[in-house]
């Protein structure tokens, strides 16, 4: 894997987006959803700038209503998240792939059905890749990208995964050419991110 470094223990650190920011999205909502019944699924990039703040929002494939889709990103925009942090401890701006969902409160099972739905209309957006191996698992590490989108340095994510998977994980993500963070002044920096390979058992 040439120079490339394998960290077995989280050192890199890729902020969360969680259960709060969800929540904090849906409450920048009109309130008529529950009335209306309308709902939306859809697959948002952000990056994340050294100090933790949503710099830029991107909406990628989205099912649902329409407007309240555009609504999403304005709303996260300049939202304070905890800092990326890269292999050596040093806060590192972030690239953070999500879902959002935002649907009425009282429809049973609607949850499940958004993200059937937006998986069919492409919510592989989540998955950087696929590959075989002994056996069937999604790995997902963190990965620190160079300002020249090379990946200088990957380790396991937050979920525990084999040793031989998440390098193996770690190989395809340096074989890739990954997107080129710049700041606002529009220099090339580093940033963090995490890479997910759904890996199938090998016939």
């Amino acid at each position: 894997m040439n120079s490339l470094i394998v960290l077995l223990l989280l050192s890199i650190s890729v902020p969360r987006f969680g259960l709060d920011e969800a929540r904090y999205v849906h409450g920048k909502m009109p309130n008529s959803i529950d009335r209306d019944g309308a709902w939306v699924a859809a697959n948002v990039e952000l990056w994340v700038d050294v100090d933790g703040r949503i710099e830029t929002c991107n909406l990628g494939t989205f099912v649902g209503d329409d407007q309240l889709a555009q609504r999403i990103c304005p709303i996260l925009v300049d939202r304070k998240l905890d800092r990326g942090r890269g292999a050596e401890g040093q806060p590192s701006a972030s690239r953070i792939r999500t879902r959002i969902l935002v649907s009425p409160s009282d429809v049973p099972n609607l949850q499940t059905q958004m993200i059937s739905s937006l998986d069919r209309a492409g919510g592989l957006f989540l998955l950087d890749g696929t590959a075989y191996a002994e056996k069937e698992a999604k790995v997902t590490v963190a990965i620190e990208v160079a300002y020249d989108g090379t990946v200088k340095a990957c380790g396991e994510g937050r979920k525990k995964a084999d040793r031989r998977l998440i390098e193996l994980a770690c190989q395809m993500a340096s074989e890739r050419d990954h997107a080129v963070y710049r700041t606002d002044n529009g220099e090339a920096a580093d940033y963090v991110k995490s890479f997910s390979v759904q890996f199938s058992k090998a016939a």
